[in-house]
């Protein structure tokens, strides 16, 4: 049975009241046994979370979102966007996440099971741990979540359509931490910045693709989802499409193995960690740009590549690519903006 005494109302700073959870979360460990190289694995850690509460009636409605296992509000608050939290392949909704986490039965923050393997806890060996950051970048995390009546909410970005599925752009442009991620979250993950990368999107206020063929393997049930704007935020296409490429290298350099590092791989991956953060606005669109062109230049000069960083190529060359094609790169990167035309090819491209 697991100890729920800290499920009680607090203040915390921003919200009128907030709870207090205790969750679990994964972090990573490597373990040296004799005769190998070290290995990685998880360990199963505790954080205590604080999580704000606000009333229905406090909200405005930014989108509403049709999908077929029902409508659902995008709302806002304090200046963001707030999704109810799902789970497609559950079926849990933002009721069921709410009394998992009071019950101290939610499972937010750990890793796919597939990723590395789970430690044994006797296990020898253990070179070093990832429990302190880890742990931080759940507390931080939490301040993702927002208890609104019986409903779990998490912070996410504007609604978008990503090959007939509903996704959301991040609730801030910053390239998310190895662990401590909220593990169900509105849209997101490498399956969606890869379509993204392949124009496969479709932004509110465009018409669908013309390019039907892509698009007909669908359930005609799942292609009459649809956003209806209400009181929301615009989304850039170009800032998209830089951001998912930005973080598809991002996250083939923190998992590529060390010892298949290339030559000058290091200056490469702090240039990347500096534009990590989510703030900076055109100047930030602008600097990804630049370094993923410096990353296609680098990638053109070593022979021999590791496999996820050779695979982000792609991605990132097709990303380039559609920016051009649009006339002159240069001209918008520092005007920022983009003509009705302009836009809405970038949104229709297959």
């Amino acid at each position: 049975m697991r100890d729920t005494a800290l499920t009680r109302p607090t203040r915390m700073e921003g919200f009128e009241v907030s709870e207090m959870f205790l969750v679990d979360f994964d972090y990573e460990i490597r373990v040296l046994r004799r005769g190998t190289r070290p290995k990685h694995a998880l360990r199963r850690g505790k954080a205590a979370i604080e999580v704000g509460t606000a009333a229905a009636s406090d909200m405005s409605v930014a989108y509403r979102v049709q999908l077929p296992s029902g409508r659902y509000p995008v709302l806002r608050y304090q200046g963001r966007l707030w999704w109810p939290l799902a789970d497609r392949k559950t079926h849990k909704g933002p009721q069921d996440f709410l009394r998992d986490l009071r019950a101290g039965s939610c499972d937010l923050f750990g890793r796919p099971a597939q990723y590395v393997q789970a430690a044994n806890d006797r296990r020898r060996g253990v070179i070093c741990d990832s429990h302190d950051d880890t742990l931080a970048v759940v507390q931080r995390r939490a301040r993702d979540l927002l208890i609104i009546g019986d409903s779990l909410y998490v912070a996410g970005g504007v609604p978008f359509v990503v090959r007939i599925d509903l996704a959301s752009t991040p609730a801030d442009r910053s390239a998310p931490a190895l662990f401590g991620e909220i593990g169900i979250r509105p849209g997101g993950g490498d399956v969606q910045d890869w379509a993204v990368c392949h124009g496969r999107f479709l932004v509110p206020g465009h018409p669908p693709p013309k390019a039907a063929a892509m698009w007909s393997r669908y359930s005609a049930e799942r292609a009459r989802s649809w956003i209806e704007t209400v009181d929301g935020d615009t989304v850039d296409p170009i800032e998209l499409r830089l951001d998912a490429a930005f973080r598809i290298v991002w996250s083939a350099m923190i998992r590529s193995p060390a010892h298949t590092h290339p030559q000058g791989f290091e200056a490469l991956r702090a240039r990347f960690i500096d534009l990590c953060g989510p703030n900076g606005g055109d100047l930030l669109t602008l600097e990804r740009y630049r370094a993923l062109q410096s990353f296609e230049r680098y990638c053109g000069e070593v022979r021999v590549l590791p496999f996820r960083m050779k695979k982000a190529l792609s991605g990132v060359r097709l990303t380039i690519a559609a920016v051009q094609d649009l006339g002159s790169d240069a001209k918008f990167l520092t005007e920022g903006s983009l003509t009705e035309a302009e836009d809405a090819a970038l949104a229709c491209l297959a």
